[in-house]
């Protein structure tokens, strides 16, 4: 049940405040990500995990303070293009 939370902790280097409570109206009664059946049935496997998926939101939330409507942040631009050379 914690396994996000404390993912997010260890990618952002913060305590999080968080509040255990009961379901809201709408809520799923059961949110589960398995890829399990994704590599039985579609020969699928998943490369990253979820630790790794916590770091790069919280970069891309770092980089990106206003979300999607803005131009990314130079040192970003600078970083890609820099990578793209390393890669050729």
């Amino acid at each position: 049940m914690y396994d996000m939370i404390n993912a997010f902790k260890a990618a952002c280097g913060k305590e999080l405040k968080y509040e255990v409570v009961g379901r809201r109206a709408g809520d799923v009664l059961n949110l589960t990500a398995q890829a399990k059946r994704a590599n039985e049935e579609l020969g699928w496997k998943a490369e990253k995990t979820l630790e790794d998926a916590c770091v790069d939101l919280w970069k891309w939330t770092e980089n990106n303070p206003q979300g999607y409507r803005q131009q990314p942040p130079q040192k970003l631009l600078d970083e890609l293009k820099a990578h793209r050379g390393t890669t050729s």
